[in-house]
């Protein structure tokens, strides 16, 4: 994979679907989750900044993962694409990593060694919308190296606080019943009904373009994309006709962030199009190793974090 629409700006490969999109609901809670003993105490509720108080004890020698807020979504399954607002510090430590004061949520798969073991034997079976509690040894987390680049040496537990905003598996789809409204431009011609695999063929009269355009295939249903965290399906295909990049391939969507000025990108233009669309997007080639590529964007879901993240 060389580059653009899916390669660079995907955060992560992810899945999900716009009608069976996850709905976040969350159980009622105090405004402060009490630890038991040995194990941190977390202040506010979920979707806002928790704060983290440590008790006097070492830390455990065990992982551990307290369910301090009960979410009534789906439970996560693995290999689900989760998307999560989190806060990770080192025990009677310093905060060395926090995606509350960030303009969109993270995005990982879950269960399949794509994240440190702590979380990939804590999160899968755990309902969206729950607010975790996850005390992390050196085992379990960045083993006996550490992670000397943000303070963490291979003798630190961790801890999280973690925010399930949402999880998607690998099946969901686009709009299905999308208004089709072409099927291609300049030579590239675009098949596949609405919401399945797309296929890209390029004609002999196809010219790699000399900008970056856009046109809306199949306009969805749902509501204007707004900028934000948003979950798409995806093709990528080079000039040359080599597929450089598919989430379908990859059984796996991906989450982007569209329309947010700190991250610049080719999906920027879609704010405003409908959730659930599919969208051909053409781009020019930037040097002799990145070509010039087709790719085709199911718009898939839109995601909101914390009131930070939806403005």
């Amino acid at each position: 994979m060389r580059r653009t629409v899916i390669a660079i700006l995907v955060v992560l490969v992810v899945a999900a679907g716009a009608a069976t999109a996850v709905v976040l609901s969350t159980s009622n809670s105090t405004n402060s989750a009490r630890g038991a003993r040995g194990i941190p105490s977390v202040s506010t509720t979920f979707g806002h900044t928790p704060q983290i108080t440590f008790p006097d004890s070492a830390a455990p020698r065990k992982l551990s993962a307290t369910v301090l807020q009960e979410g009534t979504g789906p439970a996560v399954a693995r290999g689900d694409l989760v998307i999560a607002n989190y806060v990770g510090q080192i025990w009677r430590g310093k905060v060395f990593d926090t995606t509350f004061d960030k303009p969109v949520p993270d995005a990982f798969q879950i269960g399949m060694n794509r994240v440190i073991a702590g979380w990939d034997m804590t999160m899968v079976g755990k309902r969206v919308g729950s607010r975790l509690l996850l005390v992390i040894p050196p085992a379990d987390g960045y083993g006996s190296r550490g992670l000397p680049t943000v303070g963490i040496t291979g003798k630190d537990t961790i801890v999280y606080v973690v925010d399930l905003l949402g999880a998607y598996g690998a099946k969901v789809t686009g709009d299905l019943h999308a208004t089709v409204l072409g099927t291609g431009m300049d030579g590239v011609v675009v098949s596949g009904a609405p919401g399945t695999k797309p296929r890209i063929t390029f004609t002999k009269k196809a010219k790699a373009p000399k900008s970056v355009v856009t046109m809306v295939l199949d306009l969805g249903h749902g509501p204007p994309l707004k900028p934000g965290f948003v979950v798409i399906q995806g093709v990528e295909q080079s000039w040359d006709g080599g597929v450089e990049d598919s989430t379908w391939a990859d059984k796996t969507p991906a989450a982007v962030p569209v329309g947010v000025p700190s991250e610049p990108g080719l999906l920027n233009p879609l704010v405003g199009t409908p959730i659930g669309s599919r969208v051909l997007i053409l781009a020019p080639a930037s040097s002799n190793e990145t070509p010039a590529i087709a790719a085709v964007i199911d718009l898939i879901a839109e995601f909101k974090g914390t009131d930070a993240q939806s403005k």
